[in-house]
């Protein structure tokens, strides 16, 4: 099981152009294909979100917003906003889901 610590979805430093990571699922994904806001393409440090990030993001906002999910640890709701991001990005791109 990936953490905080360990994903690259929540890495804290920009992301290295033509790099890649392995979602929750296995599946190998490149960043700079996957990039919300993507800044200079001529520069080899993109210092946007993944289109990961953005929508684990949103689902993690959606979560701690909602009583439903007072009770359960943070680190279990970041878990389960990475791993529901990735089934959403598996979906959109017609992917089967691990």
């Amino acid at each position: 099981m990936s953490t905080v610590a360990t994903d690259p979805a929540f890495a804290s430093q920009p992301v290295q152009a033509g790099g890649s990571y392995v979602d929750n699922g296995g599946v190998t994904r490149d960043f700079t294909l996957n990039l919300v806001y993507p800044t200079n393409p001529d520069t080899s440090l993109q210092a946007a979100l993944t289109k990961r990030e953005y929508f684990a993001l949103i689902i993690l906002a959606g979560k701690i917003g909602s009583p439903v999910y007072e009770s359960v640890n943070n680190e279990e709701l970041v878990y389960q906003s990475v791993t529901q991001a990735d089934v959403l990005i598996a979906t959109l791109n017609n992917v089967p889901i691990p």
